[in-house]
């Protein structure tokens, strides 16, 4: 389920907030906003936080549909970065799975669990110690 998608202009960063039970459609329907905001709004990062989200259904299977959902908006995104915040070394393992099977995409992309540094990271760059 989609929480939330916030677009913040001056950061130049927009947040989304997935939980429940993981969903192929809702991961379209964010990453079709995220476009969309791109396409306004210019170069935007991303933080994608999944620490409410319900990883026990997930499999290989929904991970490579899950990525073959992200390839398809490959084309429309630049060099952005995108953060993702897993809520344990679990959930951070199948998401480093997941980018790694989307590996084709041009942005710079890291798993964390700790919020503060995902945040450290997309806006500026700086790998947090």
């Amino acid at each position: 389920m989609i929480d939330g998608i916030d677009h913040s202009a001056d950061e130049g960063v927009v947040r989304v907030t997935l939980s429940g039970v993981f969903a192929v459609d809702d991961f379209r329907r964010a990453m079709t906003e995220v476009v969309r905001l791109r396409e306004v709004k210019g170069p935007t990062h991303a933080i994608w936080d999944v620490t409410a989200l319900d990883f026990s259904r997930i499999d290989i299977d929904v991970l490579r549909r899950t990525s073959d959902a992200r390839t398809e908006f490959a084309p429309r995104r630049g060099d952005e970065r995108v953060a993702v915040v897993a809520s344990a070394s679990v959930e951070k393992a199948i998401m480093e799975l997941f980018l790694d099977l989307s590996e084709e995409t041009r942005t710079s992309q890291r798993v964390f669990v700790n919020r503060a540094a995902a945040e450290t990271w997309c806006l500026t760059g700086a790998v947090p110690e």
